[in-house]
């Protein structure tokens, strides 16, 4: 099965509203976030280094990696080779790092521990691409 889902501006976890000088906490947390090309997205990043990404259309969540460079100014993701960017129309599966501060961009909302449950693979409901279900995700999530 492939699934469809975003990396480009993969999540990245913050405390709470941030701005360009905040700092970026990761492990533990999951974020809501938001792009025009892809919707919205929420993932939880385990402390293990694991991550489970909910995306638009998913039946499930899926199963990742994340790991901060040494730097600290970028954080690196690894999906399943099975996994397909609709917007990138590539197959994934190596490691893609990000810039953190182009990621918190995207970013509206995260919380302490994984709320919706998705380290376990199943999901609440299947996110609409759009934003009309942002408001309630952050309402879980804040």
């Amino acid at each position: 099965m492939k699934f469809r889902l975003f990396l480009l501006s993969f999540a990245t976890l913050i405390a709470s509203c941030q701005t360009s000088s905040e700092t970026i906490a990761f492990g533990g947390n999951t974020i809501v976030f938001y792009d025009g090309k892809h919707g919205i997205q929420v993932e939880y990043y385990s402390a293990s280094g694991r991550s489970h990404l909910w995306y638009p259309g998913n039946d499930r969540s899926i199963p990742g990696r994340w790991r901060l460079r040494s730097d600290r100014n970028e954080v690196c993701f690894k999906l399943p080779s099975n996994v397909y960017n609709p917007v990138t129309n590539k197959q994934l599966g190596s490691w893609d790092c990000k810039s953190l501060d182009r990621l918190k961009r995207n970013v509206r909302s995260s919380c302490s521990g994984d709320p919706f449950r998705l380290a376990g693979g199943k999901i609440p409901f299947v996110i609409e691409k759009g934003r009309g279900q942002l408001g309630e995700l952050k309402k879980t999530c804040s």
